[in-house]
């Protein structure tokens, strides 16, 4: 009867020798979880997407974006009165699908954007390039205005842009400073 006793006793503390060596160890094992999750989430930065239409000099730099493309961008936005789509910026001078990858990867844009309009007969290639007129369209309109003066209507524009390229435009094109 003392043996049965003595290897009850032995078993239960077994067990509790058992229940408390678990217990420690998941212990250990949440505390070093914890730690490396809070270790994990310290090395994560998340990256906050910003207006392109609204955001400052410092808010580019900020995201690694050069001075020069900063200028260009802020030119672009002048002259256009706002980026509808940041693919748009593909008509800058430098501006590569690498570029507006990265450009996407920061900024977004909001697509109720009002454009500004463009005096036709007054806009360098630059500006209408920023508008979304192709090189091809552009070469039309100048030769176009060098047989004709000018552009003098919605009439004209139709002659030198196929039909759905006009309707993209019309809204957006301004003949004389009167119109």
């Amino acid at each position: 009867m003392k043996k049965i006793f003595i290897k009850g006793l032995f078993f239960v503390v077994l067990i509790f020798i058992g229940i408390s060596i678990d217990k420690y160890l998941n212990n250990n094992y949440e505390k070093e979880k914890n730690e490396k999750k809070l270790l994990f989430q310290e090395k994560v930065i998340p990256i906050e997407k910003i207006d392109i239409n609204i955001a400052t000099k410092e808010e580019f730099l900020e995201k690694g974006i050069s001075l020069s493309k900063y200028e260009k961008i802020k030119e672009y936005i002048e002259i256009v009165g706002g980026i509808e789509k940041i693919d748009n910026l593909i008509t800058i001078k430098g501006f590569g699908k690498k570029t507006i990858e990265i450009l996407k990867e920061k900024f977004y844009t909001k697509r109720n954007i009002k454009r500004k309009k463009i005096y036709i007969n007054k806009a360098t290639e630059k500006e209408l390039l920023y508008f979304g007129f192709t090189k091809k369209e552009i070469e039309k309109i100048k030769k176009y205005k060098k047989e004709n003066k000018m552009v003098y209507s919605n009439l004209d524009l139709l002659k030198i842009l196929e039909k759905d390229r006009y309707i993209q435009f019309k809204d957006y094109i301004l003949y004389t400073k009167y119109n």
